[in-house]
């Protein structure tokens, strides 16, 4: 028999069940409203951002290539920096005690086993720890943290390292797990919240990585894919091919996060944002790489923080901040200027890696018995007869994580154009690209010199669809591109005309252009043999080295050597500065 005091009791629980279930729904609900919702495509084109109705725009930028939310603002990191941006001011954040710089290690003699290059980081709420990728230290850093004038210190509590991690690009903590992918080890690593390892699977140049509440996610850059992997390390599926547009097309898929059963993915090379549930299916796409303000240029990251979308747009130096409907909310750096909104880069007939035909410079150029229509590219030229019949000329030779060099380097050059310009009577072809860069390839056509140009900074110059564009006047760009290697340029004339040898004459002229633009960065001066054996390194193929090897000063020799690496050199396997240094140190006339 119920009684009055039962009833009241299960009309009581009825109502707190009620209320439990009503909060629930307002829980889940509130939870829903606050996914992203980019506009709907379909067809994963490439597209330009839209701006918010309350878009602002904050003074201070950076390069950035990993972002973490921390305290009331966030941390960002980039190759050995780490910066705390807080209350629309950016402090740097000093090297941990007991640690060195990438520089301290190279020239000043420190300790390379406590070398610090975060370019991967992950604030842990619940412990207050900051889980640091250090990509050129081989390991996972775990820092504690205090205030120090108006930024932060750090103090390392624990390394994390096992044989075989090489470069620990990006690190992600979650559910008592840290995963870590490792760039040039190949491979997904989990760890449990003691450091000990639970499991390691191998992926091809791994470099972006999350964990949801039940499942971790890590990108391939060598397979453009996404794995999805249970936490006892099943792989449960995968999604990706390459391609610059479409639905589930990636060429270099960097960054991942996570948010309310959705899967964010960031493209450095397609300037693409993707949205995905949880398993993988392909629910939209924003963004693109451009020129303008609204477009991006290498976004590596993109991070979710209260609700909104933080991306490292890193060769803009900034960090551009979305809102759920995928529009600029705000932005950290600087405007660009002058260029029309909305110009974007699309591959040139379907080809990865292509960014539109180049009209301005000939294949016969770089060989002349290839005719070919030549097309900018990422790190290289493609040279084109159709979308099934093209090969690639790479500017670039990745070395793995391997340490420090006494050479100049060549950093990958990111949209590849060639501009053809007449200055001071002579005609020369510069070979660039807009990421900021301060290396690029001039070719002094009226006097056959090659050089490689350093020193040059911050020129933005783009090639899209036909049409040159800038900040500043395009022209003067280049001119002061060639100024930079003039005086080189000159001596070794001077040389050659009194009789000298084409190589020995460019040790001499260009060793001290070389070692004055690297004097802050060379442990110790280039001498001639480094610069010959730098040289050397370019001579990647069996047909480079034969050349190089058996080079003469006999001028029918070296036409029949020049026609012979020619003959050979008609696909993929060259260097571009290999083929420019045939193109100045050998002799061939079309006969």
């Amino acid at each position: 028999m119920i009684t009055k005091r039962n009833k009241r009791i299960i009309v009581l629980c009825s109502v707190l069940v009620l209320i439990l279930i009503a909060g629930a729904g307002i829980f889940f609900a509130n939870k829903l409203d606050n996914r992203f919702t980019f506009p709907l495509n379909e067809n994963g084109e490439v597209t330009a951002l839209n701006y918010a109705d309350n878009f602002k725009r904050n003074k201070e930028g950076a390069k950035i290539v990993s972002i973490t939310e921390f305290e009331k603002g966030f941390l960002g990191a980039y190759y050995g920096y780490v910066y705390y941006f807080h209350q629309d001011e950016k402090y740097d954040i000093p090297v941990p005690e007991g640690y060195y710089s990438m520089n301290a290690v190279r020239f000043d003699g420190e300790d390379e086993n406590k070398i610090w290059c975060p370019t991967g980081l992950y604030y842990d709420e619940r412990s207050s720890l900051l889980y640091v990728a250090n990509y050129h230290g081989h390991n996972v850093l775990v820092c504690s943290w205090k205030p120090a004038d108006n930024s932060i210190e750090l103090s390392v509590e624990k390394e994390i390292a096992y044989d075989g991690m090489q470069s620990p690009e990006n690190v992600y903590v979650n559910n008592s797990l840290a995963a870590v992918a490792d760039y040039d080890g190949n491979a997904l690593w989990v760890f449990g919240d003691d450091g000990e390892l639970r499991w390691k699977k191998e992926i091809g140049l791994a470099h972006g990585v999350t964990i949801s509440d039940d499942a971790i996610y890590v990108t391939s850059l060598s397979d453009r894919a996404i794995y999805k992997y249970s936490f006892d390390g099943d792989l449960l599926c995968q999604v990706g091919k390459r391609a610059y547009e479409g639905v589930d097309s990636f060429m270099w898929p960097t960054s991942l996060d996570n948010n309310n059963e959705q899967i964010i993915v960031s493209d450095a090379h397609t300037g693409r944002i993707y949205l995905y549930d949880e398993d993988l299916n392909y629910i939209s796409s924003i963004g693109g790489i451009g020129p303008s303000d609204n477009a991006l240029n290498f976004p590596y990251c993109a991070v979710i923080i209260e609700d909104f979308l933080y991306i490292g747009d890193v060769f803009n130096e900034r960090i551009v901040v979305l809102n759920s409907n995928g529009e600029i909310s705000n932005i950290y750096g600087g405007e660009i200027n002058n260029i029309d909104l909305g110009i974007m880069a699309h591959s040139y007939d379907g080809i990865p890696y292509s960014y539109g035909e180049l009209l301005e410079v000939d294949s016969e150029f770089f060989n002349p018995l290839i005719e070919r229509k030549v097309l900018s590219g990422y790190d290289g030229l493609i040279f084109y007869n159709s979308n099934t019949d093209h090969f690639k000329i790479n500017s670039f030779n990745y070395s793995s994580n391997s340490g420090g060099t006494i050479t100049p380097t060549i950093e990958q050059l990111y949209i590849t154009w060639v501009k053809e310009l007449n200055y001071e009577g002579k005609k020369y072809f510069v070979i660039g690209g807009p990421e900021n860069s301060w290396q690029y390839y001039v070719y002094n056509e009226t006097d056959d010199i090659f050089i490689i140009c350093f020193g040059v900074e911050n020129l933005q110059v783009w090639y899209v669809d036909g049409t040159w564009y800038s900040q500043i006047d395009v022209d003067s760009c280049f001119n002061r591109i060639i100024d930079e290697v003039k005086e080189p340029s000159e001596n070794y004339l001077k040389l050659i005309e009194n009789g000298g040898d084409k190589r020995d004459a460019y040790a001499t002229s260009f060793l001290s252009y070389y070692n004055k633009i690297y004097q802050q960065q060379l442990s110790q001066p280039m001498s001639e043999d480094i610069l010959y054996s730098w040289i050397n390194s370019f001579f990647s193929t069996e047909g480079g080295s034969d050349f190089w090897e058996a080079y003469t000063t006999d001028e029918e020799q070296l036409y029949i050597n020049t026609q012979e690496y020619y003959e050979k050199m008609q696909s993929s396997n060259a260097n571009l500065c290999e083929l420019l240094f045939v193109k100045m140190f050998g002799f061939y006339e079309v006969k």
